[in-house]
């Protein structure tokens, strides 16, 4: 579905404007909100699977340094 790599820079691109958008539309209220966790049988805040997502999109920023660094490029910046 993604064949190059302007595809996929793309889709990296607008899934964070429209992470971005959302967290704009829910304001502190909607962070407040407590929901069912889509991946066990408690309820959380809707900050908690904010702060799930921001932590697991690190840990793939991590494997794709290692996988740089490995091959002996250089890794992105992560702050950009």
């Amino acid at each position: 579905m993604y064949k190059t790599k302007s595809d996929v820079v793309k889709l990296i691109q607008q899934a964070v404007a429209d992470g971005a958008t959302l967290l704009q539309q829910q304001r502190d209220s909607g962070l407040d909100t407590i929901t069912k966790h889509a991946w066990g049988n408690k309820l959380v805040h809707n900050s908690y699977a904010w702060l799930f997502a921001i932590e697991h999109s690190a840990e793939h920023y991590g494997q794709l340094v290692a996988y740089y660094r490995a091959n002996n490029l250089v890794p992105p910046d992560s702050h950009h």
